[in-house]
């Protein structure tokens, strides 16, 4: 007697093969499902640890300002430049001193104080004892400008003052002064003539920025080859006065520092480059929290210099 194999038919095919895709398919979900849970989880880890570097920053930022502010307000304080200590740092650092001083502090590289001076002398209607438009004309002084450059000692501290006097007439001068024991001590006076201080107005800039910092806008919008140092203002001054037969005197103090050191962007500016195609503009790190600032000139190739 012969047997015969009997074959499933297609039901059973059909319902074996559709169990085995549901056993597939149930395993490539648990599978999917484990694998986004570790993703979620990696994403967890990675914003925990982004919002601990945010909070750490924002602390940085908080304690280097209140460091800023001891900083100023030793500079606010001081009554010499000796008073200041060794601050160390890359930045320029300065603050008002009193109603006519200033006191700053320049780190290493080339530096130099500029005075720049100008000043108005004419008579008051009571001038040259009322002798009249003629005698006002004869006694009237012209305006006029100077401009003094002061050579600086990198890393130290210094103390710009005018002299002048509420009490009587006298020359008004300007003493600079610094913690630097191989700075001599300058002491200039200025041209106009004698007077008695009545009134003064003045301006402190409080910075602490690094010589020759430049804004990433400024360079995007500037020429490499055309770009030009800034000045860094900090003081400004307009002392009035009365000279002699009543004379009106008015002049006019501006100090700033100008340095020789390369262009720089501060670390904090160059967090705010998205653009790939600025980043040529950012150079090497430096340290401190500077990057070198590349210039390029109109052909493209990298400036060496500035002027």
């Amino acid at each position: 007697m012969t047997s015969k194999t009997r074959l499933p038919n297609f039901s059973t095919v059909l319902f074996f093969i559709t169990v085995a895709a549901l056993v597939a398919g149930f395993g490539w979900v648990i599978a999917a499902r484990r694998a986004l849970a570790g993703r979620i989880e990696a994403t967890k880890r990675e914003l925990a640890e982004l919002n601990q570097q945010g909070r750490i920053r924002q602390e940085q930022e908080r304690q280097y300002n209140r460091d800023l502010d001891v900083v100023w307000d030793v500079l606010r304080q001081c009554r010499s430049a000796d008073d200041v200590g060794a601050l160390g740092g890359d930045r320029i650092l300065s603050n008002l001193n009193g109603a006519d001083a200033v006191t700053f502090y320049v780190p290493e590289g080339g530096h130099r104080l500029s005075v720049d001076l100008s000043w108005t002398v004419t008579p008051t209607n009571g001038s040259a004892n009322g002798a009249g438009d003629a005698a006002e004309k004869d006694t009237e002084i012209p305006p006029g400008e100077k401009t003094w450059s002061v050579p600086l000692l990198a890393d130290h501290a210094y103390r710009f003052e005018i002299l002048d006097s509420f009490q009587k007439e006298a020359p008004m001068q300007w003493e600079l002064s610094s913690d630097a024991a191989d700075f001599e001590t300058q002491r200039q006076t200025l041209p106009p003539p004698p007077f008695r201080s009545v009134g003064a107005s003045w301006s402190g800039y409080r910075q602490a920025v690094f010589p020759n910092q430049v804004g990433i806008q400024q360079l995007i919008r500037q020429p490499g080859s055309a770009f030009v140092p800034v000045p860094v203002r900090i003081a400004a001054w307009t002392k009035r006065g009365l000279g002699h037969d009543n004379t009106n005197i008015a002049i006019k103090f501006e100090l700033s520092l100008l340095s020789d050191n390369p262009p720089v962007l501060s670390a904090t500016d160059v967090q705010t480059v998205w653009n790939p195609q600025r980043r040529d503009l950012i150079g090497e790190y430096l340290g401190g929290g500077r990057y070198r600032a590349r210039l390029r000139n109109e052909s493209g190739n990298e400036s060496r210099g500035y002027r």
